[in-house]
């Protein structure tokens, strides 16, 4: 048994078509970044000012409060030098979120950003610039709409990030950064209310570039650790927050999860039918698969049926959102739809089959993976001495395509054959086909331009004599 992570270690950026959506404006959440030191004679005059002024203008919900500790004047700041010795050789965090906010111009400390937008506290009434500033930019809509889930599991962080927009932007950098709440420290410098502590920036601080398009979300998976920061944390003592900030510095918006909430994986189960190195029934290729149920507590279980496929190049084919702890698999119609041996079995298919059980975050494998085999038929199809052709729906090409995509597909006997497009609402956008047809090859074409068709992801769905074939085709306008 063992378990492993949904979420990938690395960014992933995932678009995901969302339906009809209106145009919408998104309220706005303040991101306010001060840099500071422990040993900076200036700082307690300047910083709780400033950040009374943030409590009594806005509401905790609509700011987010940080603090970026950097070497000057003294680099024995414990929350810099713990950030600069962990990323070694590299530059650390601090320094490298300086260079992208002031492009390596020196800032000194302390210095104040809200949003992107420096204040500087030599030019006049700083508090009320800040105060005037934060008022007007909490009443500017956002085009953005961030949501963010953070779990902890052992002294991993687990986060999903999702962001949508009505607009089309490019050029957009994602920020994830984990840090403390509240803490009191007796600094040199006679500070000793220290807000928003920045422990680490992740996956790097760099960010992470993308783009936007209207109606689809782009979602973001990352792991961390919880295990940074000179202090010992308790989860309840941390929070993460998330902003998307153009190349002009400016942040169009922010989020912050105050609830890192604590995970464990789905618990081990194993396989019960069929039994390890069965021989399946190949004039009766229904065959139901059970297992085990898998408890995930708080979190609701899901299960995915997986199939290796064995050969010349190993062929992996699953079947995922089973929320019962069993499943019925046509394994005939399985073959045919994925093109395993182009839906002709000759041969004997050798294979091994599993589960994995997931919360949505974590994912646990089934104890066992046991073996199958799909032997060659014992007799030849009906109305033939030799194989009949298969019922088989081709690749579309190409796929994505802009304008026109062609749609092969085969019929094992003559007749009535409907094929048809779907968005992914399940609302029918074109019908290709629709009409009696004889045995053999076929293909259809699809003209974008003339159906008006717009961007998305789409599927394919071909059916004949009760028998139905799906596939996934992209757009791109």
């Amino acid at each position: 048994m063992c378990y492993k992570p949904s979420f990938l270690f690395l960014i992933t950026a995932i678009p995901v078509m969302l339906l009809n959506v209106e145009s919408t404006a998104f309220d706005r959440k303040i991101l306010a970044e001060i840099f500071t030191n422990t040993s900076c004679p200036l700082c307690p005059r300047y910083i709780p000012p400033a950040q009374d002024a943030l409590e009594d203008e806005l509401d905790d919900d609509e700011y987010i409060f940080m603090t970026y500790h950097t070497w000057w004047p003294d680099i024995e700041d414990p929350w810099y030098l713990e950030n600069y010795e962990r990323h070694l050789p590299e530059d650390d965090d601090v320094l490298t979120r300086m260079n992208w906010m002031e492009r390596d111009q020196w800032m000194g400390v302390p210095s104040f950003f809200f949003d992107g937008h420096r204040i500087d506290y030599h030019e006049g009434d700083y508090v009320r610039n800040i105060v005037d500033y934060v008022s007007d930019r909490i009443e500017v809509d956002s085009p953005l709409q961030i949501g963010l889930e953070a779990y902890a599991h052992g002294d991993d962080l687990i986060t999903r990030v999702t962001i949508n927009s009505d607009e089309r932007l490019s050029n957009l950098t994602l920020f994830l950064a984990l840090c403390e709440k509240e803490v009191y420290y007796n600094a040199r410098s006679g500070q000793r209310r220290f807000t928003g502590n920045m422990l680490d920036l992740f996956p790097d601080g760099s960010g992470q570039r993308f783009s936007i398009v209207p109606n689809y979300e782009v979602r973001f998976d990352n792991r961390a650790s919880l295990d940074v920061g000179w202090r010992e944390n308790e989860i309840e003592d941390l929070f993460v927050a998330a902003w998307v900030q153009r190349l002009d510095q400016e942040i169009l918006q922010s989020q912050d999860r105050a609830e890192i909430m604590p995970i464990e994986a789905p618990a081990a189960f194993s396989l019960i039918s069929p039994a390890d190195g069965c021989v399946v029934d190949r004039n009766n290729c229904e065959v139901t698969f059970e297992w085990e149920e898998s408890d995930c507590g708080d979190y609701a279980t899901s299960y995915t049926l997986v199939f290796e496929v064995l050969g010349d190049e190993n062929v992996t084919l699953r079947r995922g959102n089973i929320e019962t702890s069993e499943f019925t698999e046509h394994l005939d119609s399985l073959f045919i739809q994925h093109e395993i041996l182009g839906g002709e079995i000759e041969e004997d298919v050798e294979m091994t089959w599993y589960v994995e059980a997931t919360n949505g975050v974590l994912t646990t494998e089934s104890n066992e993976r046991w073996s199958m085999l799909v032997p060659v038929p014992s007799s030849v199809p009906p109305g033939g001495g030799g194989p009949a052709a298969s019922f088989n729906l081709g690749r579309a090409y190409p796929n994505p395509f802009n304008s026109r995509v062609t749609i092969p597909f085969s019929l094992a006997r003559p007749g009535y054959v409907t094929m048809t497009m779907h968005d992914l609402s399940g609302r029918e956008v074109a019908r290709l086909t629709d009409g009696g047809l004889s045995a053999g090859g076929h293909a259809v074409s699809l003209d974008a331009d003339r159906v008006q068709l717009a961007g998305g992801i789409y599927c394919v769905r071909l059916t004949s004599l009760g028998r139905e074939l799906t596939q996934k085709i992209v757009c791109l306008r």
